[in-house]
């Protein structure tokens, strides 16, 4: 990411979200109120956005995996904010998501970016095989003793479920 002028501020968000784009296509103004032209609000209309963004920077997405579970891939964003915890950076505007930030020395960056994908890649690919089919999942995260709120402790719980079923299933 980069500040509006381009200059002041450079850094890294690393995050989890359905869709990159309507994440930071968020905006207290509708795209009917704007100042912008009658030809980008209706290309704006044709493309569904209600809002015009007034997020605070720039950005570029880099690099995404997906997750067939979101707490598999809450779990791989913790992770990845643990290991590169050295590098966390508070960004001077403020955003939902401003803690999830890192900045390194320029000279590093392509490694650092490396390093990070190498990471993504390999821990998405793992939990993509260890996953548990949907209806074994749904069957247990439905279970009515599983009350958790936190989301990493409640799939982490339906995760063991899924195991205690699949175990009963084999005897």
């Amino acid at each position: 990411m980069t500040s509006k002028d381009g200059l002041s501020e450079v850094f890294y968000k690393i995050g989890v979200a359905q869709d990159v784009d309507k994440r930071f296509n968020f905006g207290k103004k509708t795209v009917l109120e704007s100042n912008l032209s009658l030809t980008e609000k209706l290309a704006r209309m044709m493309r569904k956005e209600k809002y015009v963004s007034d997020f605070p920077y720039n950005y570029e997405k880099i690099h995404s995996v997906e997750y067939k579970y979101e707490g598999d891939a809450l779990i791989a964003e913790k992770s990845i904010l643990d290991i590169i915890k050295k590098y966390q950076y508070w960004p001077k505007e403020d955003f939902s998501g401003k803690s999830e930030c890192v900045s390194c020395d320029a000279s590093d960056v392509d490694e650092f970016k490396k390093n990070i994908i190498k990471h993504m890649d390999a821990d998405s690919s793992e939990r993509e095989k260890n996953a548990p089919n949907q209806l074994l999942y749904n069957m247990a995260n439905n279970k009515t003793s599983i009350r958790e709120q936190d989301k990493i402790k409640r799939h982490l719980l339906v995760l063991d479920e899924c195991k205690k079923i699949a175990n009963r299933n084999k005897a």
